[in-house]
C-alpha cells in the first residue's frame, strides 16, 4: 500500500471531535491524517505516522502517548514548510551509526550537499550552517568531534585531499579559518609539511620545541634566543645559499656568499675579482661615510676610495693597503 492508497483509506475514518482521521491498537493511534495530528489528548502510540496536510509532510511522534512529539519525516524532492525540526534521527544504540551514506561506484558527485545559497542563509551568533555539537569527555586520545580519512591515491598536485576551504567572500578583514583553544593547543602536524604560499604574521613568537629556541618580535626589535647554551644559529646549508642582510641604505648591505664561502660587506650582490675572487674571503667596499673621530677602546676598518683604512680610538687613520 502507498501512500496515497493510505490516505484514502485514512480519509474515510475520521475520529469523532478531531480534526484527523486514523488507525488506532492497543498502544493508541499509530497512523493518521488531517490538518494537525493534535497533542496528548488523541493518544497517540510511540512511533506513530501522521500525514499533514497543511505542510504536504509525513511526522513521526518521537514522545510516547501521553507527550506527543512530532518531526517530519523529509523524503527525496520534498519541500517542508512546517516549524518543527525538518529531519531529526535518535538512536539509542551506543556502538551504532545514526546516518550512514553509502555512494555508487565510481561516484563523481557530492554524497552529501548542504545549500546555503538558494535561499540566502545568513547565519546568526554562535550557528554554523552545519554544527558539530559534543560536549562528552572524549574516550580515547584519537577521538575527534570531526574525523576525514582518505587512503585513496590523491592527484599529484592535488590541493586538499582531506580539507578543502576556499573562501571568494568580499571582506578583506574576515578569516577563512578560525581557531579559538580555551585550554588545549590550537593546531598539531603530526607528519607532512606545513606550507604557507603567504605571508605568516606571528603576533607573539615562534618556539621550537626541540632546543626550546624562540623567534620573537616586540614593538622595534626582532630576536631569536637559541634556547640552551652551546646553541648554533645557522644560515643556509650545503646547496649553496646566499644570505642577504639588507640595510637602510642599499650600498651598505652585506651578503654571505655560499658558492665563494666569501662575506660581501657594502654589497647586495655576489662579486668576483678579474682573476682570482678566492674562497673563504672577507670583500669591503667603499664607506657610505667615511669614520671619524674618537671611539674608546675601539679601531674602525672601513674603506675609502678603494684602499682599505683602519680609524684608531684617538681618531687617528692608518692606510693599510697600497694603492
Amino acid at each position: 500500500m502507498n501512500i496515497a492508497q493510505t490516505k484514502r483509506i485514512l480519509e474515510k475514518d475520521k475520529m469523532p471531535g478531531t480534526t484527523f482521521s486514523g488507525f488506532k491498537n492497543v498502544a493508541g493511534l499509530h497512523i493518521g491524517i488531517g490538518a494537525t495530528p493534535g497533542n496528548s489528548v488523541e493518544n497517540w502510540a510511540p512511533g506513530a505516522l501522521f500525514i499533514d496536510n497543511n505542510s504536504a509532510t509525513i511526522k513521526s511522534n518521537s514522545g510516547n502517548a501521553t507527550t506527543a512529539v512530532w518531526t517530519a519525516i523529509i523524503l527525496a524532492e520534498q519541500t517542508y514548510t512546517g516549524t518543527e525540526d525538518a529531519l531529526k534521527i535518535t538512536t539509542s544504540n551506543v556502538a551504532g551509526t545514526c546516518l550512514e551514506l553509502i555512494c555508487a561506484a565510481s561516484a563523481t558527485d557530492s554524497m552529501l550537499k548542504v545549500d546555503g545559497s538558494t535561499g540566502n542563509w545568513i547565519g546568526a551568533t554562535g550557528v554554523g550552517m552545519v554544527n558539530l555539537v559534543c560536549d562528552g569527555a572524549l574516550a580515547d586520545a584519537n577521538a575527534s568531534c570531526l574525523l576525514i580519512t582518505y587512503s585513496g591515491a590523491g592527484a599529484a598536485t592535488g590541493l586538499g585531499t582531506s580539507l578543502r576551504i576556499v573562501d571568494t567572500g568580499a571582506t578583506a578583514t574576515s578569516w577563512a579559518a578560525y581557531i579559538s583553544a580555551a585550554t588545549g593547543e590550537a593546531l598539531y602536524v603530526a607528519v607532512g609539511i606545513a606550507k604557507f604560499a603567504e605571508s605568516v604574521t606571528l603576533d607573539t613568537g615562534l618556539t621550537f620545541s626541540t632546543s626550546g629556541a624562540i623567534l620573537s618580535e616586540s614593538a622595534t626589535v626582532t630576536s631569536f634566543n637559541a634556547g640552551a647554551a652551546n646553541e648554533t644559529f645557522e644560515f643556509g646549508n650545503t646547496t649553496a645559499t646566499d644570505v642577504l642582510f639588507n640595510g637602510a641604505n642599499a650600498t651598505v648591505d652585506m651578503l654571505w656568499d655560499s658558492s665563494l664561502d666569501a662575506l660581501n660587506i657594502g654589497v647586495a650582490a655576489a662579486v668576483t675579482r678579474s682573476v682570482t675572487s678566492g674562497k673563504g674571503v672577507i670583500n669591503l667596499f667603499n664607506a657610505n661615510a667615511a669614520p671619524a673621530g674618537t671611539l674608546a677602546n675601539g679601531v674602525t676598518l672601513y674603506v675609502e676610495g678603494g684602499l682599505l683604512k683602519a680609524l684608531s680610538a684617538a681618531g687617528n687613520i692608518t692606510v693599510l693597503t697600497a694603492t
